[in-house]
């Protein structure tokens, strides 16, 4: 990645999340994923804070990723992106995002 106009990429991007009301640790966390990370560190904690799972347990869930989204082409990137879903969300859920 040296040259011009290139950018180094690394995937180490961990995560803290703080309780709002008091600013007190509720965690640290990371998963691996490349440009799927963010999307991943969102669904695990919203596994954790939504759904009250452990970490583990959040960590287990099927995920989903937009495929495509990229910062440096902006937010319009979003209408191109192609949804990609792991194996265990159910074929009704996948009917209904087809639709």
């Amino acid at each position: 990645c040296v040259g011009p106009s290139k950018f180094c990429y690394h995937t180490i991007i961990p995560g803290l999340a703080t309780y709002e009301d008091t600013g007190d640790l509720f965690c640290t966390m990371g998963v691996m994923g490349g440009f799927m990370q963010p999307q991943g560190h969102l669904q695990v904690l919203c596994g954790m804070v939504d759904y009250g799972l452990d970490p583990q347990a959040a960590l287990d869930q099927p995920r989903f990723c937009l495929q495509g989204v990229d910062s440096a082409l902006g937010p319009e990137s979003v209408a191109d992106a192609e949804l990609l879903l792991e194996e265990g969300i159910s074929a009704g859920v996948q009917q209904e995002l087809a639709e």
